[in-house]
């Protein structure tokens, strides 16, 4: 193409589209999406803070009450061990020959015929 022979072409304005996401949006101005993204984004960021304030508090919650069991679990043992030593204490002196033998220690002897008083039915 040489200089002689082009052809100057009036710019034709097309009627723009907006675009969907950028400029003017169904409320009309761009200053209200600015306004609708920043409450948006505040009710996102907050809702961020509160799903990670639940996460941590159930965190530190689950780690009390697990310590607690931990030392339940460990008072229970303890209890167990005392209960079974008492309860071989109790069979220990409840056998008669312990008796007698504590019997003879605090001065008591068994009883004579004349001193034992049967009860008719």
């Amino acid at each position: 193409m040489s200089i002689r022979t082009a052809t100057i072409r009036p710019t034709v304005h097309r009627a723009r589209r907006p675009h969907p996401f950028k400029g003017s949006n169904i409320y009309g101005t761009e200053r209200q999406t600015s306004a609708v993204l920043s409450a948006r984004s505040v009710l996102l960021t907050l809702l961020a803070i509160l799903v990670i304030s639940v996460t941590v508090w159930s965190h530190v919650s689950v780690k009390r009450v697990s310590e607690r069991v931990e030392l339940l679990e460990l008072e229970s043992k303890r209890l167990a061990a005392e209960h079974d030593a008492l309860v071989a204490e109790e069979a220990r002196l409840t056998r008669s020959q312990e008796l007698a033998k504590v019997g003879r220690a605090l001065g008591l002897r068994p009883p004579k015929d004349e001193e034992i008083v049967r009860l008719l039915q």
